[in-house]
C-alpha cells in the first residue's frame, strides 16, 4: 500500500503541475477573450439556484463516502483538521479556472452546445500557427486524474469489504474489484446522452439527496431520541 501511495503522490504532482502550466498557457493565448467573462452575474443570482440544487450540492457523493471510510484509519487526526480545507480550496480553484477558460475561449452560449466544452475549447488554441491540438494534454490529464480517483475508490471499497466480511486485506481483492467495476461500466449506459441524463437528472434526486441528507437526518433523530429515552 505504501508503494501505491507514493506512486499516487507522484502522479498528483505531475497532474497538478500540468494543470497550472496549461492554464497559464491557455489564458495567454490569442483565442482567449476576456470580454466573454463580462458582465459578471448579468442575470443576477437566480440562475445559481438551478446550478446548486440538486446537482451542485449533492455531486461529490462518492468522494464523501470515500473520506468517511479513510478518515477513521488516519493515525494523526488532530493534524487532519488543520489541513483538510486545503484540497477543498484547491479543487474549487481548479473548477473555477476551468470554467473561466471555457467561457473565455468559447463564450457561454456556444459552450452550452457541447457535451464536453473544455475539450472543444482547447481544440481552438494554437500558437504561432504551428502548435495545434493541445487538447491531447487534456486527455492525458483526464487519464491521470481518473487513475488517481479510481485507485482511491478501489482502496476504499477494499477497506469496506474486508471490514464487512471480517477478512484480511489481500492483493487479489483489488483485482476482483477492478473486474467488477469494469463489467458494471459496460452496462451503466449505452451512450453519452443517457449517461448524462442518468447522472444529472435521476441519480441526484433518487440516490444522492436521500443518502446524503434524508437518511442521515432520520438517523440523527433516532439516535437523539434513543439517547433521551436512555437518560430519562
Amino acid at each position: 500500500m505504501a508503494q501505491i501511495l507514493r506512486k499516487l503522490r507522484k502522479t498528483q504532482k505531475i497532474v497538478g503541475t500540468s494543470i497550472y502550466v496549461l492554464a497559464l498557457i491557455y489564458f495567454l493565448s490569442v483565442e482567449f477573450e476576456a470580454k466573454y467573462l463580462l458582465p459578471v452575474f448579468s442575470q443576477g443570482w437566480e440562475p445559481l439556484k438551478d446550478i446548486i440544487f440538486p446537482t451542485g450540492i449533492s455531486f461529490p457523493y462518492g468522494e464523501l463516502v470515500v473520506f468517511l471510510v479513510l478518515l477513521p484509519i488516519i493515525a494523526e487526526k488532530e493534524k487532519l483538521v488543520k489541513v483538510v480545507w486545503i484540497p477543498i480550496v484547491i479543487a474549487g480553484l481548479i473548477v473555477m479556472i476551468t470554467m473561466e477558460l471555457i467561457i473565455g475561449l468559447l463564450h457561454a452560449p456556444f459552450a452550452n452546445t457541447f457535451y464536453f466544452p473544455f475539450v472543444k475549447a482547447l481544440e481552438l488554441v494554437t500558437y504561432l500557427g504551428i502548435v495545434e491540438h493541445l487538447e491531447i494534454f487534456t486527455y492525458l490529464l483526464l487519464i491521470g486524474g481518473g487513475l488517481i480517483k479510481i485507485t482511491v475508490f478501489l482502496y476504499a471499497a477494499q477497506v469496506v469489504l474486508t471490514q464487512l466480511f471480517k477478512v484480511k486485506q489481500k492483493s487479489w481483492h483489488v483485482l476482483i474489484l477492478m473486474v467488477v467495476v469494469y463489467l458494471l461500466s459496460l452496462y451503466r449506459s449505452e451512450n453519452v446522452a443517457e449517461h448524462l441524463y442518468v447522472g444529472l437528472k435521476l441519480v441526484p434526486y433518487y440516490l444522492h439527496i436521500p443518502l446524503q441528507f434524508i437518511v442521515p437526518l432520520i438517523l440523527a433523530v433516532v439516535i437523539f431520541l434513543k439517547t433521551r429515552m436512555r437518560n430519562a
